[in-house]
This record gives structure tokens, C-alpha cells and sequence, in this order.
């Protein structure tokens, strides 16, 4: 009884041994390592504004400059309506049946006059390097021609027409004379050529 008795401790020590040993072994052996489970990170997501195109107006076309025109050129006086009186003191001759033939004319330098100044003081009315004698220039402007000569006679103190052929002179009421003084080609006839007759009483 006394053997087994002291027996019985020395098993209880020795199997106490045994669990402390093993309990060692398990706690000296490498430690497995525990899945760690991570839980999803929610990643902000940043959404950049997208910018909108700023809608441009189409730029008006600035407007093109007005060429510079070229001077008009003059297109003459309008055509007058004939016949044309220039300004006289005397009253109207109207005979119903006037004497008309050719004659001396009586107011030759008179219009010849008249013709060299319309010349000298209008040269636009005329080209100077197209002529048919000296001073017969070809007319540029025939209707601005005429009138100037008329001008001129009248401030001769004489009466004058252009019934739309002939142009008329008179001092009285008398007679007139009759000159033709421009060409069908339009240059000027001069001197006694220009004469085409004489009408007594005037004509006009």
C-alpha cells in the first residue's frame, strides 16, 4: 500500500511533465500565420468637371472698303432744247413771209470773235490736235460749244438764236444773218464758209 501510495505522485508529477513539455512544443512550433481579410476601401472617385465650350459668335465680317471710284467723267451739258435764244431787248420778229437770200455778212467778226474766245477761255470743249484748218478744232462738247458762242455774241450787245442748223444774228429787227458753225463731223467751220444768208425783216 505504502509503494503504490508513493507511486501515485510520481506519476502525477511525471504526466504533468509530459503536458508541460507538450504544451511547449506547441507553443515553440512557428506560429501559422492568420488570413487577414482586408474589407474593400472605397476609393473616392473624383470626377473632373468637364468644361463646357463657351459658345462663340461667328464674327460679323467687317465691311469691305468702298474702292475709291474714279471721277465721273463729265457727260456734257443736257441736250437744250432747240431753238435757243439768247438774251436780247429786242421784241420777237415773226414776218410771215420774210425775203431771204445771201448777202455781205454783216456779222462775221462778230461770231468770229466769239468762236476764238470760246476757245481760248472752254479748251475742254475742244481737241487741239485734231483740227481741220488752223483754228476749225474738232468739238468735244457741241451743245456747250454752242451756248458759249451764243454767251459771247450777246455780250456783244447783238441777238442771237439756234433753231438746232443755223445760227442767227441780228442787231435790229431789220434782217438777220444765218452762219452754220459747226461741221456734220463736229468741227468747227470758220470764216466766210460758215455764211448761209441773210432774211429781211429778221426772222426771229
Amino acid at each position: 500500500m505504502s509503494c503504490y501510495r508513493m507511486s501515485l505522485p510520481l506519476v502525477g508529477v511525471t504526466i504533468g511533465l509530459l503536458v508541460g513539455c507538450n504544451a511547449l512544443k506547441e507553443d515553440l512550433s512557428p506560429t501559422k500565420p492568420t488570413p487577414v481579410t482586408l474589407a474593400p476601401i472605397a476609393i473616392p472617385v473624383v470626377k473632373s468637371p468637364i468644361p463646357t465650350p463657351t459658345p462663340t459668335s461667328t464674327p460679323t465680317p467687317a465691311p469691305k472698303p468702298t474702292p475709291s471710284s474714279s471721277p465721273t467723267p463729265d457727260p456734257g451739258s443736257p441736250t437744250p432744247s432747240w431753238p435757243l435764244a439768247g438774251s436780247c431787248s429786242l421784241p420777237p420778229s415773226n414776218p410771215p413771209n420774210p425775203r431771204c437770200g445771201t448777202e455781205t455778212p454783216s456779222f462775221l467778226a462778230a461770231l468770229e470773235s466769239a468762236i476764238t474766245q470760246a476757245t481760248q477761255e472752254h479748251p475742254e470743249l475742244f481737241d487741239f490736235n485734231d483740227k481741220k484748218c488752223d483754228n476749225c478744232y474738232r468739238v468735244k462738247d457741241v451743245n456747250r460749244y454752242i451756248i458759249q458762242v451764243m454767251n459771247n455774241v450777246t455780250a456783244q450787245g447783238l441777238c442771237t438764236l439756234f433753231d438746232g442748223e443755223d445760227f442767227q444774228i441780228k442787231q435790229t429787227n431789220d434782217f438777220n444773218d444765218g452762219y452754220d458753225i459747226i461741221t456734220s463731223s463736229n468741227y468747227i467751220r470758220r470764216g466766210s464758209g460758215s455764211y448761209r444768208g441773210s432774211c429781211h425783216p429778221s426772222g426771229f
